[in-house]
């Protein structure tokens, strides 16, 4: 997980949307995560929720 996501975010400038679609990842499971990806860690379980969240985030980073 974390090596794909390295290949997405590569410098500090890079912006990128990692979307992790399993149950677990809300649990105990998080706490093995890299921290930095913990603090703005949400979790959505209906799809226009994380479409709104997608959609945000591409408003706030556009280029």
């Amino acid at each position: 997980l974390a090596q794909s996501a390295g290949r997405l975010i590569r410098s500090p400038d890079d912006r990128g949307i990692i979307i992790i679609m399993d149950s677990r990842a809300a649990g105990g499971f998080k706490r093995r995560l890299p921290e930095d990806w913990r603090v703005n860690m949400k979790a959505h379980y209906k799809i226009e929720k994380i479409l709104q969240q997608i959609e945000e985030f591409m408003q706030r980073h556009a280029a």
